[in-house]
């Protein structure tokens, strides 16, 4: 999916969208090709988030079937779709090049997701098989386990502009509590901007990041 790359100037291309992304610092720039008309779109996380990452692919659902390999002792084997397990496989390693030093989050996460596509896509397959294939691609990299999600707020959003999922992730630290349901980020002004600024101070940044 990834056509080309200049980290120099955090650049990148995705061909088969007709989508460039520019990112400096804290900000995502996304150039989107609709119609031959380009669209631009100017993003910045909610601090809120410890993480707000997103990826451009159709998500698969992980429908798994049983398969029977001994009827007398009723065994069955598991089997997973070629098309989860390539995407798990594709995701996984662009995620690896990319790992983040709080990587993978220790304590309990609140999260929240937005599945994009059209209704082929999104609209006609099951939101807890979508959100089975999405945890089993993040487990292991950006959290130990998914047994670590307390609390979350998943929706399909049905369009033909684009394909792609949305992840925010709050670690929810001994002892706290998370009640609230904030924006993940805004395209308009910077109303954050003082919130940002003193998680960068303390180290602990929030990005939108592309995978």
């Amino acid at each position: 999916m990834l056509f080309q790359s200049n980290e120099n100037k955090g650049m990148i291309f995705l061909k088969d969208f007709g989508i460039v992304y520019f990112k400096f610092n804290n900000i995502l720039t996304l150039i989107l090709e609709m119609n031959n008309t380009p669209e631009i779109l100017v993003a910045r996380a909610n601090p809120f988030f410890d993480d707000v990452i997103f990826f451009l692919d159709s998500l698969p659902s992980s429908n798994d079937k049983l398969k029977p390999i001994d009827d007398t002792n009723r065994l069955f084997q598991l089997i997973e779709k070629n098309n989860v397990t390539e995407f798990r496989k594709t995701l996984r390693e662009r995620l690896y090049k990319n790992k983040k030093p709080t990587w993978p989050y220790k304590y309990d996460l609140f999260m929240v997701v937005t599945i994009s596509g059209s209704k082929k896509d999104v609209y006609n397959k099951d939101l807890d098989n979508l959100l089975k294939t999405l945890f089993d691609t993040l487990k292991g990299i950006v959290f130990e386990d998914d047994r670590q999600i307390t609390r979350l707020v998943a929706e399909k959003d049905i369009t033909d502009k684009f394909t792609g999922v949305l992840v925010a992730i709050k670690e929810i630290l001994t002892g706290k509590n998370v009640r609230s349901e904030p924006s993940v980020f805004t395209t308009g002004e910077d109303c954050w901007k003082e919130e940002r600024d003193e998680k960068m101070k303390s180290g602990r940044a929030t990005y939108l990041d592309f995978y």
